[in-house]
């Protein structure tokens, strides 16, 4: 479910990111939640956060200066 392409990140480090958060939810979850299986919680809770990664972690590309034609 956490690779769902509609709510996934779209860049390498936005899905490193989101991996760890959603592990990192999951855990806090069973350890210390009330709810055995904390998985759906957990990826739906960051599916929030997606655009949010994603801006954080655009790099903007270097375009070449264009050359006008004479």
């Amino acid at each position: 479910m956490a690779t769902d392409p509609v709510t996934s990140p779209k860049n390498d480090s936005s899905r490193w990111i989101f991996g760890l958060l959603v592990g990192a939810g999951i855990m806090s979850m069973r350890f210390w939640g009330w709810l055995p299986e904390g998985t759906t919680f957990s990826i739906l809770a960051f599916n929030i956060f997606v655009p949010i990664i994603d801006n954080l972690t655009q790099f903007e590309r270097k375009q070449e200066p264009v050359k006008e034609q004479v």
